[in-house]
């Protein structure tokens, strides 16, 4: 199985394999797969942040 993180540093690598295995119609899904990849990580570090943020509003609340 291919890593995600040959498909987000190298992935013209991952293009020229497809194609040299005759699978030109998986090239479309490398962009996919990148464009989700990318999406998860803004939303998961999103979520790192409003859970800081909750964590430090709870701890403020205990201390009153």
């Amino acid at each position: 199985m291919l890593g995600i993180e040959v498909i987000r540093k190298e992935p013209e690598v991952v293009r020229n394999d497809l194609k040299k295995r005759g699978e030109e119609g998986k090239l479309p899904w490398v962009d996919e797969i990148k464009n989700k990849d990318k999406k998860w990580r803004d939303l998961k570090q999103t979520i790192d942040r409003l859970r800081h943020e909750r964590n430090e509003l709870s701890k403020k609340i205990g201390e009153m």
